[in-house]
C-alpha cells in the first residue's frame, strides 16, 4: 500500500511541478482558488452549475476513471499469481518482485483522489458516464466566461504543461524500475490514467493563472491606484497650507518691532 501511495504521488508531483513551472507569479493574490473561480464564473451559467453540482454529488462516487481506461484486458494482467515460484515467474507483470503497485491499486487509488472531481465534471456536463471529455459542453460554458479569462485558458499552455509533466514523471527512478513491471495492454490503460489525470489538473492550473490575472487587473490594481491617488492629493494638500501659514506670521511681527525701536532711540 506505502508504495501504491508513492507511485501515485508521484505522478501527481509530476504534474504539479510541471504546472508550478507554468503558473506566473500570483502579484500577492492570497484568495484560494475556489474564492478566485467563483468571481470568474460570477454571472456566467456555472455560477449556478458547479454549486448545484457540488451538493448532488455529496456523499456519491463516480468511478469513470476505471471506466474509460480499464475496459478490455481487465483481470488479465501477466504475473498475478500465475508465474512460477508465487508470482515471480518470467517475463512481463510480475511486478518486480511486488516493488511495483498493480494496475488495479494504481486505478484504485487514481480513483479515490479524483473521485469528487469527476462527479462534479459530470454533473456540469463536461464529461460523460465514461469519463470522456464533452467537448461541446466545456466550450460553451468557457464562452460565457471573461475574455480575459478565456484568452488565458489556451490548449497550447494546456498541452505544453502536460508534455512538462510526462518528462518529468520519466526521469524519475520509480518509473524507470516500474517500466517492464507491465503488460502492454496494462501500460497503455497507465498512459491512458496518466492522460486523463495530467490534462484535468493542467487545465486546472491553467484557468486559475488565468483567473488571478482577471481578478487582478480588474478589481485589484484599479483599487490600488485610487488609494495611492488618494494618499498623494491628501499630503499635497497638507503641506501646502502648511507652508502659507508660517510665511505670513514670521514677516509680519519681524516689520513692526524694528520700526518702533527706531524712533524712540532718535
Amino acid at each position: 500500500v506505502h508504495k501504491m501511495k508513492v507511485f501515485i504521488t508521484l505522478l501527481l508531483a509530476s504534474a504539479t511541478m510541471a504546472m508550478k513551472d507554468m503558473e506566473k507569479e500570483d502579484g500577492g493574490i492570497c484568495l484560494d482558488s475556489d474564492i478566485l473561480g467563483a468571481i470568474c464564473v460570477a454571472e456566467t451559467p456555472l455560477a449556478e452549475k458547479i454549486p448545484a453540482a457540488m451538493e448532488a454529488c455529496v456523499g456519491q462516487t463516480v468511478a469513470t476513471m476505471r471506466q474509460s481506461t480499464v475496459g478490455k484486458g481487465k483481470g488479465k494482467g501477466k504475473g498475478k499469481g500465475k508465474g512460477k515460484g508465487k508470482g515471480k515467474g518470467k517475463g512481463k507483470g510480475n511486478n518486480n518482485g511486488n516493488a511495483c503497485p498493480s494496475i488495479d491499486e494504481i486505478m484504485a487509488m487514481v480513483e479515490e483522489e479524483f473521485a469528487d472531481d469527476m462527479c462534479v465534471l459530470q454533473e456540469i456536463g463536461w464529461i460523460d458516464a465514461e469519463g470522456n471529455d464533452n467537448n461541446a459542453t466545456i466550450s460553451e460554458d468557457m464562452a460565457t466566461l471573461p475574455n480575459e479569462v478565456q484568452a488565458g485558458v489556451t490548449q497550447e499552455k494546456i498541452d505544453q504543461c502536460v508534455a512538462d509533466a510526462a518528462a518529468k514523471w520519466a526521469e524519475d527512478p520509480m518509473a524507470e524500475q516500474c517500466a517492464d513491471a507491465y503488460t502492454d495492454e496494462e501500460k497503455q490503460t497507465m498512459e491512458e490514467m496518466f492522460s486523463h489525470v495530467v490534462n484535468y489538473k493542467c487545465f486546472t492550473a491553467t484557468f486559475d493563472a488565468a483567473c488571478k490575472d482577471f481578478v487582478r487587473s480588474a478589481y485589484i490594481e484599479p483599487i490600488v491606484a485610487s488609494l495611492g491617488n488618494g494618499n498623494s492629493n491628501g499630503n499635497s494638500n497638507g503641506n501646502s497650507n502648511g507652508k502659507g501659514k508660517g510665511k505670513g506670521k514670521g514677516k509680519g511681527k519681524g516689520k513692526g518691532k524694528g520700526k518702533g525701536k527706531g524712533k524712540v532711540n532718535a
